[in-house]
């Protein structure tokens, strides 16, 4: 894993659904309005930061949610982030940034 520089975009109107928080571009997070931005969930969405790096993001990640029938939980973007929330490269990266 290579860490790349991360920008954290904290109150952004992402609706009321059950997104806390996404990687619209590369190397960047949005985060919902009243969404708390835990170890865990940065470390997913670091995960999706590392991703975009190798992919056309975000058409690789629509593109793979079309083929996937349209499932969340097994799209190959969102199995790979969910691992990264137990990984510990990935823990303490979003631990370092949730301290800066």
């Amino acid at each position: 894993m290579r860490k790349v520089p991360v920008t954290i975009v904290r109150r952004v109107p992402l609706g009321r659904g059950w997104v806390a928080s996404q990687v619209p571009f590369k190397r960047t997070i949005w985060v919902r309005p009243g969404a708390v931005l835990t170890k865990r969930l940065l470390a997913h969405e670091l995960r999706h930061v590392t991703q975009a790096e190798n992919h056309p993001w975000p058409l690789a990640y629509l593109w793979q949610w079309l083929t996937t029938t349209r499932n969340y939980h097994t799209m190959p973007f969102e199995v790979e982030a969910r691992a990264a929330e137990k990984d510990p490269a990935y823990l303490t990266w979003a631990e370092e940034l949730l301290n800066e």
